[in-house]
């Protein structure tokens, strides 16, 4: 299968790269095609919901922050504002869009390498390595991980055009990069490490010095001011777990990086995969050949391009490292840079044995690739199915969407409806924030609230909420039973359970005691449990317990937006305890937040 790309520069390039690109596309789609027959996951349900009305909407967008206080303009809001008048709630062709812009951004690191290197068997190497990596099974998903795929494909144009531009000196293509940049910065955060790739790109490659390197991106440079004076200054960009801080977690999430930037997981320093120990000694047989061939490497002439991708890495994974933790999709945009070394070194193994005899050296390489895309095959099922990101939480969503339309296929204009769902506290989560039902029934009007969000029913109500109760992955219709006797459902913590204290040294505060949804932000502190996850138990308006955990800076704050999505009210934040203590022994807590209404204030 390989043959036609493995092969010399007397070839017609145009051909091979009509054939690589293709070989490449065959390779993902028999991969990913798992995906395709999945229902949405709960970021995806929530962008649907919040998709541009009307390109008024769009172009407020491009100076403003979304619903949940991030900018993405190109990515979060647009696909579902194009395709949900087209598709509705029918995902597959959402599926093949987002499977669109996958293989197109593969086709731009093939072709960005092609030109890199002057060589099409190294440039088809890196980008096979790249597209079937089994953390695709996230940016091939569905359209909630666009951010990562959009940033991805144009950040590797800005570079790819950067570099045309050293070459042959056109101001089009440097106009070009940076355009992508801006592009890529509108699709997602992470993007802000383009500008040291170029510095990179231009020291390694180019030669010359740091201030003449970035004299060459003056252009780059300035998107990035106005980007960091405005996006991240003014508009406050972020917050929550997606908090940058430098704390000891930065080496753990390296660490994770590097497994699975080579399909594998780890517990401890052990490699680990829902797979045969076959296929795990596989890959870690891979992963430490590549490594020791590209140390070697070092020492010869592709130590440029080992070098580039190898910082390229790093370069692009570095935001991601300051956060509490990290996904497997973060490695989206990284793995080009790391892809570059795995093609390299695959691309000097097949020269060395091509240099005995070229038979060998094609069926050496092409079963290496067969292997990997075999590994990948296995490991995705279990990677999709079990993932609260993808197949469960579409499961879930599948489900509740099929249960509801069941039981009250045609509910009243403002229906509310009550989950009982202490045994999945995220649900809410799978369920797009509560805004599936409003999708299933094309009806703004009806709002949904879940039990582990603290939300309770209030006596006296003019319309009762229809209940239901979340059970062994779908919603079973309880509202008779409810309605009869709701103390059933309703149970009254046990507190005898609970070993609460006030300790010195270990209090929670929370600062300041009043926001405004959809304008303030608070922050939450815990002296005593600094850089560490704190576990908390609050109320809203006294209604049932909720629980949240959230991963603490050093200094033992988490700072959070208070979004329009904000229910209003009394949070009173109790009792706490660090999330790796005894489950039943707690801290007390006196401290509260008055979320007000932004257009009661």
């Amino acid at each position: 299968m390989f043959r036609g790309v493995l092969r010399d520069q007397r070839a017609n390039p145009a051909f091979l790269a009509i054939g690589g690109c293709l070989l490449l596309g065959i390779a993902q789609y028999f991969l990913f095609r798992i995906n395709f027959s999945q229902f949405f996951q709960g970021d995806a349900i929530f962008w649907m919901y919040y998709r541009f009305r009307t390109f008024g909407e769009f172009l407020r967008g491009l100076v403003t922050l979304d619903v949940a206080h991030w900018y993405r303009p190109l990515s979060n809001r647009t696909i579902p504002s194009l395709l949900f008048p087209l598709f509705g709630l029918r995902p597959y062709g959402y599926h093949l869009v987002v499977f669109g812009f996958f293989f197109l951004t593969s086709c731009a690191l093939f072709h960005f390498v092609k030109r890199l290197t002057g060589a099409v068997h190294v440039a088809f190497l890196a980008a096979f390595y790249f597209s079937v990596h089994s953390n695709n099974v996230y940016t091939t998903f569905d359209f909630a991980f666009m951010p990562d795929v959009l940033y991805g494909l144009f950040y590797i144009c800005a570079v790819w055009f950067f570099m045309e531009w050293e070459r042959r000196r056109r101001h089009l293509w440097y106009a070009c990069s940076a355009a992508c940049f801006v592009l890529s910065l509108m699709s997602k955060e992470a993007a802000v490490t383009l500008p040291a790739v170029l510095v990179l790109f231009h020291l390694i490659f180019i030669r010359g010095n740091i201030i003449d390197a970035l004299r060459k991106i003056w252009l780059h440079l300035a998107v990035f001011a106005i980007y960091a004076i405005y996006v991240a200054g003014y508009l406050g960009v972020g917050g929550g777990d997606y908090m940058l801080v430098l704390h000891r977690n930065v080496l753990t999430n390296f660490t994770t990086a590097v497994y699975w930037a080579f399909n594998l997981r780890r517990a401890g320093l052990t490699p680990t995969r829902v797979a045969p120990d076959s296929i795990v000694v596989f890959l870690v047989i891979f992963a430490l050949v590549q490594l020791i061939i590209a140390i070697s490497l070092l020492f010869r002439s592709e130590r440029k391009v080992i070098v580039f991708g190898t910082l390229w890495f790093v370069v692009g994974l570095s935001p991601m490292l300051m956060l509490s933790a990290i996904g497997p999709y973060y490695l989206f945009l990284p793995m080009a840079g790391l892809s570059l070394v795995i093609g390299t070194t695959l691309g000097k193994t097949y020269e060395s044995l091509s240099a005995r005899s070229r038979m060998v050296a094609v069926a050496a390489i092409g079963s290496i690739l067969l292997l990997i895309w075999l590994s990948c095959r296995i490991v995705i099922p279990a990677d999709m199915a079990n993932d609260v990101a993808l197949g469960y939480a579409a499961r879930w969503a599948s489900n509740s969407a099929t249960d509801i339309l069941r039981a009250y296929p045609r509910p009243p204009s403002g229906t509310k409806v009550y989950i009982l769902n202490d045994s999945f506290p995220d649900l809410w989560r799978y369920h797009g924030l509560g805004n599936l039902f409003k999708l299933v029934y094309n009806d703004n009007t009806i709002t949904t609230s879940y039990r582990s969000l603290g939300a309770s029913p209030r006596s006296g109500e003019n319309s009762p909420p229809l209940v239901m109760k979340a059970e062994a992955g779908h919603l079973v219709d309880v509202t008779s039973a409810f309605r009869q006797d709701p103390r059933r459902f309703l149970p009254e913590p046990d507190e005898s359970s609970f070993e609460s204290e006030v300790q010195p040294g270990m209090v929670l505060r929370v600062h300041p005691p009043e926001a405004i949804a959809g304008r303030d932000f608070y922050w939450l502190s815990v002296v005593g449990i600094e850089g560490q996850d704190v576990t908390v138990q609050y109320t809203i308006n006294r209604g049932p317990v909720a629980e949240a955990t959230f991963r603490l800076d050093p200094s033992g704050r988490i700072r959070f937006f208070v979004s329009d999505l904000t229910p209003p009210g009394l949070y009173e934040f109790f009792r706490f305890r660090p999330a790796s203590g005894p489950p039943s022994r707690w801290f007390k807590s006196d401290a509260s937040l008055r979320v007000i209404n932004r257009s009661v204030r």
